[in-house]
């Protein structure tokens, strides 16, 4: 393999293609923690709380579409 071989999969690696995302897992523990810097975050910068909330509805927005599609 060289330099050049961009897509060469390295000797004994099998190549899998998933069709949907790994399962939920059961535990989540970090995701409060998460939620804390977002707010404070939002709190000690207001542009960045701002860009959160875009992205939040923008999220929102295009996930909601894309079920509706999903489910058509």
């Amino acid at each position: 393999m060289t330099c050049t071989d961009i897509n060469a999969q390295p000797e004994g690696r099998v190549n899998k293609l998933y069709s949907s995302a790994p399962p939920m897992p059961k535990e989540r523990p970090l995701w409060q923690g998460a939620v804390l810097v977002g707010r404070a975050v939002a709190m000690a910068f207001p542009m960045a709380g701002a860009a959160l909330l875009t992205v939040l509805v923008i999220d929102t927005l295009i996930l909601s579409s894309w079920l509706a599609y999903a489910k058509a």
